[in-house]
C-alpha cells in the first residue's frame, strides 16, 4: 500500500480558480475534511462576523 492510497482530502479542498477542485492552495475550500479527524475548527471575526450561541 503506498502512501495517500484511498482517501485523499488535500487532491479535492481547495477551490481553483476556474471552478474545479484541486491540492492548490485558493482562498476557498470545498469542505471540512471532517472524516479526517478534524473535529473543530475556528475562524477569524475580522473577516466572519462572531456567531450567535
Amino acid at each position: 500500500m503506498s502512501v495517500g492510497a484511498g482517501d485523499a482530502p488535500h487532491k479535492l479542498l481547495h477551490v481553483q480558480r476556474d471552478g474545479n477542485l484541486g491540492p492548490q492552495e485558493t482562498d476557498q475550500i470545498s469542505f471540512l475534511p471532517y472524516v479526517h479527524y478534524v473535529d473543530s475548527f475556528g475562524y477569524n471575526t475580522s473577516i466572519i462576523p462572531e456567531g450567535k450561541p
